[in-house]
């Protein structure tokens, strides 16, 4: 049986409120999707980075903090510091092997298109990722697969609502993906905090602000190094593909 993990985590709030302001206009979903063979290498990598960098594997890279240069980070201040982080890592995304999957809401363009029925951004974001893992995992020749999917857990109301949003689409598909397809797959849905020190988690939340930034305003200086990792037809095109814009 071939074994994944997909984690999650996002960039941006499904709240609709203040939508039409930049700061608040988009939510940004992303996937990370790779086999249990791969994420061991991943997470063993991972890890030494952080001892090299940090002298522990325990910190958390969360992608707004190093931005800030605030909490663990704030030894980024010194620029030759920053640079060995940012060539390490550099390093660390060309020599590992994963997909990523990054759909993208315009909660304003949403909201303007579907009135009343615009609600909740973040479960049609998940359609749109999920929808594009099947495809790309059914591409694969071994009839039996498992999917474990790890997420960066909200609150237990959110959790739960998503859940159940998961569990319904696999059981009665989508508009593009059929009920069989989803069923080939043994799923399972875990909810991970942020200080479980998840590095898949940390990977998406890595990769989410650079891939947002740079498909909704400019080339972020971080997505030359992800965009290889990026879902992508045969011809290198990654929109329809690894990113959905939506609308």
């Amino acid at each position: 049986m071939q074994k994944f993990l997909l984690f999650i985590d996002e960039s941006g709030t499904q709240n609709l409120t203040n939508c039409d302001k930049i700061e608040h206009r988009y939510i940004a979903i992303c996937g990370i999707l790779v086999s249990t063979i791969n994420y061991k290498k991943i997470n063993t990598e991972l890890a030494d980075l952080k001892t090299e960098i940090f002298g522990t594997d325990e910190v958390i890279l969360h992608g707004s903090e190093i931005t800030r240069k605030s909490g663990c980070f704030t030894c980024f201040n010194d620029k030759s510091v920053l640079d060995v982080f940012i060539n390490s890592v550099n390093s660390f995304f060309t020599n590992n092997s994963f997909r990523i999957i990054c759909p993208i809401i315009d909660k304003y363009k949403a909201k303007s298109k579907y009135k009343d029925n615009c609600k909740d951004v973040y479960h049609t974001a998940m359609t749109f990722l999920l929808e594009r893992v099947i495809l790309i995992l059914n591409t694969l020749s071994s009839q039996n697969k498992q999917l474990k999917i790890i997420i960066e857990s909200r609150n237990p109301k959110e959790n739960n609502k998503l859940k159940k949003h998961i569990e319904d689409f696999v059981k009665h598909g989508t508009d593009y993906v059929r009920p069989s397809n989803f069923t080939k797959f043994q799923f399972s849905i875990f909810f991970n905090n942020k200080k479980d020190n998840i590095n898949g988690l940390q990977i998406a939340d890595l990769c989410a602000k650079p891939i947002l930034v740079t498909h909704t305003t400019k080339v972020h200086p971080s997505y030359h190094a992800i965009k290889k990792h990026i879902y992508s037809s045969q011809g290198n095109k990654v929109e329809g593909y690894g990113i959905k814009i939506f609308p």
